[in-house]
């Protein structure tokens, strides 16, 4: 809405990755919350910019305010306008965020995503996983996952959907949260997303508390099956044995997925099956919808281009096979 860049920080960095990261960035402002208060103190004075600090207890007391939205939206005939946004050709030219990969490096790679790229994920990945308003998501992903994988939070946001973040979960009672157990009925999810080391985790603690339990076991399949839609896997390698365990358990193939920063999701398995698209577990058959691929040189000159992510059948055509197996293509 202001036009500035987002540059999201991971608590876990070492100060030194965070300043370069800051410096690197030129960012010109840090907000943090409370339990990060004293590493943002640091790093605010280190650059000498100013810090915010949220209090979540003001936000949701005036989030829900009426009279705030009033001022905030302004409906003109069929548009709706958002005060303080500014007009469409600054959006589909400019960085929303600067994203840094979350290796272990002292001076980490950023990626700049665009508001078209961005608001251009969020729509393919809405219209490939088939995001409805009523749909609410269990989270597990670790947070680093969270700033760049639409899929997770903005794709929910944009349909006007429901996250449930459970960071720091306690597994020994991941099982009450997936079967919706005292909660209210809109609260109940029928989506998952979790990396496939979470999932071992999970599973594990189904193996101790239901695996001798007949009843529990018959009632956990057919509840999965009945009231949740999808189930996700990270983009890390999913081991074939918590595949196929996971589908006996649930009765849901995880779906998988491939991206990066800089790309999106680009490849995975389909959301729903046919003939020609099956889900599988060592593999990604299926193009994202709208994707293009382009091969250049070093003056950006278009030496290969092909739309691939519409495909009838879903299958990897030409394109893609020449980008996977000719990794050296000058």
């Amino acid at each position: 809405m202001s036009g500035q860049v987002f540059v999201p920080l991971l608590h876990k960095f070492p100060l030194e990755t965070l300043s370069f990261i800051i410096g690197d960035s030129k960012s010109k402002i840090i907000i943090s919350g409370k339990l990060y208060e004293k590493i943002a103190k640091k790093l605010a004075t280190m650059f000498d910019i100013p810090l915010i600090i949220i209090d979540y207890h003001f936000i949701p007391e005036h989030s829900i305010n009426h009279r705030f939205l009033k001022k905030t939206i302004l409906t003109v005939g069929s548009n709706v306008f958002i005060e303080g946004t500014l007009n469409n050709d600054f959006y589909s030219c400019s960085v929303a965020m600067l994203v840094y990969n979350n290796t272990a490096a002292k001076k980490p790679k950023g990626c700049r995503i665009t508001h078209k790229n961005l608001l251009s994920r969020i729509k393919v990945t809405s219209e490939a996983w088939d995001y409805k308003s009523n749909d609410v998501l269990l989270n597990l992903l670790p947070v680093e996952f969270n700033i760049y994988s639409v899929h997770s939070m903005m794709c929910l946001l944009s349909v006007g959907g429901k996250i449930d973040f459970c960071n720091n979960i306690n597994y020994d009672k991941v099982w009450n949260i997936i079967l919706g157990i005292n909660m209210l009925i809109n609260d109940k999810p029928n989506m998952l997303t979790a990396l496939p080391s979470t999932y071992t985790k999970i599973l594990r603690v189904y193996a101790k508390a239901f695996y001798n339990n007949r009843r529990m076991v018959e009632y956990i399949k057919n509840y999965c099956q009945l009231n949740i839609r999808l189930m996700i896997s990270g983009s890390t390698p999913l081991p074939m044995n918590i595949f196929y365990y996971w589908y006996k358990v649930t009765g849901h193939k995880l779906l998988r997925y491939y991206e990066t920063p800089e790309t999106g999701a680009i490849l995975g398995n389909p959301y729903i099956e046919d003939k020609w698209r099956k889900r599988k577990q060592n593999s990604f058959n299926i193009l994202f919808p709208q994707i293009m691929i382009r091969i250049v040189n070093s003056k950006d000159k278009t030496i290969i281009a092909s739309a691939i992510g519409n495909s009838e059948k879903g299958g990897v055509d030409n394109a893609v096979q020449i980008v996977s197996f000719n990794t050296r293509f000058k």
